[in-house]
């Protein structure tokens, strides 16, 4: 579950213009130290991926790092600009 906490991390890490993979990262950055590396490869493990302790670690902690930007996109704590892929679609 996302907290407060969580929100402000969010909040005071975001940077105008920033692409969101940067954003992922330097979140996944602050929240990894919140990832148990057993429970993580344990996880992945039931869902059929088998990778070492270390890199499950850094998977969940992007994943929750996404979710968060999700979220504050969803709840308008931040504002992500949507691109056009150029290929005919709307922009």
């Amino acid at each position: 579950m996302l907290s407060e906490a969580d929100y402000k991390l969010l909040r005071d890490t975001v940077k105008s213009g920033e692409a969101v993979l940067d954003l992922v990262d330097r979140l996944a950055e602050k929240i990894i130290d919140r990832v148990d590396p057993e429970i993580a490869a344990e996880a992945l493990a039931r869902s059929g991926i088998r990778v070492p302790r270390e890199e499950a670690r850094w998977y969940i902690a992007r994943l929750i790092a996404s979710w968060l930007i999700e979220a504050g996109d969803y709840w308008g704590l931040i504002r992500l600009r949507k691109h056009s892929s150029g290929k005919g679609g709307e922009g």
